[in-house]
């Protein structure tokens, strides 16, 4: 960090040669296995498969709509819950509000529907 709170700019970490490769291994995937960060890219790499994995069952069982709308809404609530207990954030009223009106919503998507005729 510079003087006076700024960041510097590091403009190496994302020169691109001509083919479309990076140029140098600092940058994403490259650096982390650098960094020695493995169970850490592994972790990540498993919630990421369980999580497609999921969705597609999802999908396939209630169709792309519904499963779009969990998606989303589970990672609101999700990432809400790593803001307020890892973070030590506090919401406001208005945000924990959209937070619920997002669960209450998706609950009326996927609210079972009686037989239409």
């Amino acid at each position: 960090m510079k003087p006076g709170g700024r960041y510097e700019r590091r403009s190496d970490a994302v020169a691109w040669r001509g083919d479309g490769g990076l140029r140098r291994g600092e940058f994403g995937v490259a650096g982390l296995c650098g960094s020695g960060a493995w169970p850490t890219l592994a972790v990540a790499l498993g919630f990421f498969l369980v999580g497609n994995l999921m969705m597609v069952r999802l999908m396939r069982e209630s169709g792309l709509a519904l499963a779009v709308s969990i998606s989303s809404v589970v990672q609101l609530v999700a990432l809400a819950l790593i803001g307020v207990l890892w973070f030590g954030e506090r919401m406001t009223g208005m945000q924990a509000a959209g937070v619920v009106l997002g669960i209450v919503a998706v609950a009326l998507i996927a609210w079972p529907q009686g037989a239409q005729g």
